[in-house]
């Protein structure tokens, strides 16, 4: 798994010859079909591997964290660090050739989010339509994301992504919750 992994994470789906793979692991195609019989059985236990890691790690992790910026803060670092692992043409074979699979760690990903948002709505002010206000979140992170304006301005990906989410906090959460993020700086 973790082979296939390593190819399949700068080349992309497609650039993973199965027969190489199984060369370069010490065993014959056919001993490896045994254990994955299609590509697609290798694609799918690996994607599963992530949503459960990344479903069990970071609720674990974020249960024991109290402010609620942080948490969203958190959440998308965990989805950036998983998305940022793989090359874009890594991610667009995906969703292309296996959207059944993308589906799979979008879910994943999206159970985090509605986790964050229902633990994050106490501090939401009462004043805005809470589903704009969290889907702007989530548009937010990805543009901040983007690999070309942070190179554009000269910025990591990490920094812009929890600059966005601070951004956000400081419009959207009510003014008891942003006092004490200002006091815990």
């Amino acid at each position: 798994m973790r082979a296939f992994e390593e190819r399949a994470r700068i080349g992309g789906l497609r650039a993973v010859v199965m027969a190489e793979l199984a060369r370069d692991l010490g065993m014959s195609t056919k001993t490896l079909y045994q254990h994955f019989s299609t590509k697609a059985d290798l694609i799918r236990a690996l994607v599963e591997r992530w949503s459960e890691s990344i479903r069990s790690s970071a609720r674990k992790h974020l249960s024991q964290v109290e402010d609620t910026q942080e948490r969203l803060a958190q959440v998308a670092d965990y989805w950036l660090t998983a998305n940022g692992r793989f090359s874009p043409v890594f991610w667009h074979e995906l969703e292309r050739d296996y959207p059944d699979l993308h589906a799979v760690f979008v879910e994943s990903t999206r159970d985090l989010r509605r986790w964050s948002r229902d633990v994050g709505a106490r501090d939401l002010r009462p004043d805005l339509p809470a589903d704009l206000a969290w889907a702007l979140l989530e548009r937010l992170v990805v543009e901040a994301a983007d690999p070309d304006l942070c190179q554009r301005l000269n910025i990591t990906r990490q920094d812009a992504v929890q600059t966005a989410v601070e951004l956000w906090a400081q419009g959207a959460m009510r003014q008891r919750s942003r006092l004490r993020i200002v006091r815990e700086d």
